[in-house]
């Protein structure tokens, strides 16, 4: 009988850290504290982590892939951060669960780009702050 043996090759032209995510993101779980701020409307954030966010949108159609996004408004319970800038990497279809009732949103996802160190405190301050909710949550 034979070893069984797991072997890992790498794969020519991939790149194993586009496919990584660099950051874990926080669900934010409904709470309208959290959110995206685009040509005056709100978006409930569905997740965040330090490089980006997902929100809750219209349709598919709101924010193409690929679309740069400038003066976006983040808000992050008493926090507010002003005039960023994002490119959208991600458009689906989500189930959410509204209160036991499934349905169907669009979620965007949200790249930050030219982050200030400022700024990118804050968010870390703000992912932090939920973390720690969550923790209490499941205690």
């Amino acid at each position: 009988m034979g070893e069984d043996s797991l072997d890992f090759y790498d794969l020519e032209g991939s790149d194993l850290n586009s496919a990584t995510r660099q950051f874990f993101r926080v669900s934010i779980g409904g709470n309208e504290k959290y959110f995206v701020e685009i040509d005056h409307k709100k978006y409930p954030l569905a997740d965040i982590s330090v490089n980006g966010a997902s929100f809750f949108v219209d349709s598919g159609t709101t924010f193409p892939i690929g679309t740069m996004i400038s003066g976006c408004v983040l808000g992050l319970n008493k926090n507010r951060i002003d005039n960023l800038k994002g490119k959208v990497i991600h458009n689906s279809s989500e189930l959410v669960d509204n209160d036991h009732d499934l349905e169907s949103k669009w979620l965007c996802g949200l790249l930050w780009e030219n982050l200030s160190s400022e700024n990118r405190e804050v968010i870390i301050s703000g992912v932090e702050i939920l973390k720690k909710d969550i923790l209490v949550k499941n205690l």
